[in-house]
């Protein structure tokens, strides 16, 4: 997976991205923690209501979600998947449409200080 650094308000992360269909389905399922200042990125072309579920993921995590390079929603601390039947798993969707996602450490979005309203450059 390619590694992307972006910035958040007036916080940074190193991201790896999510490109293939196969990428943005398995998601940070793939990895068994997130660093400080670590996660993942997932960017859409076209502007939806794109539901994420923790299916394999082993550790809470923080979802972002962006608009137009502008944070408009964040679920924190959502609780890991790893043992959990499929129809037992929650879907967690944006307050409206997206065309970003990004998945840090539950508790990161908080420590670094992201909030609703922030620009992402």
């Amino acid at each position: 997976m390619q590694k992307k650094r972006i910035k958040i308000g007036e916080s940074r992360l190193n991201l790896l991205v999510a490109k293939t269909f196969t990428e943005k389905q398995a998601g940070v399922s793939v990895l068994s923690k997130l660093e400080i200042g670590e996660g993942m990125i997932f960017q859409f072309k076209i502007p939806m209501r794109y539901g994420f579920w923790m299916r394999g993921v082993r550790f809470p995590i923080d979802i972002i979600w962006i608009r137009s390079k502008k944070v408009v929603g964040i679920n924190h601390g959502v609780p890991a998947g790893r043992g959990i039947s499929l129809l037992s798993l929650q879907a967690y969707y944006p307050p409206v449409m997206v065309d970003c996602v990004i998945e840090v450490a539950g508790g990161e979005a908080e420590r670094l200080g992201i909030n609703v309203g922030d620009d992402l450059t």
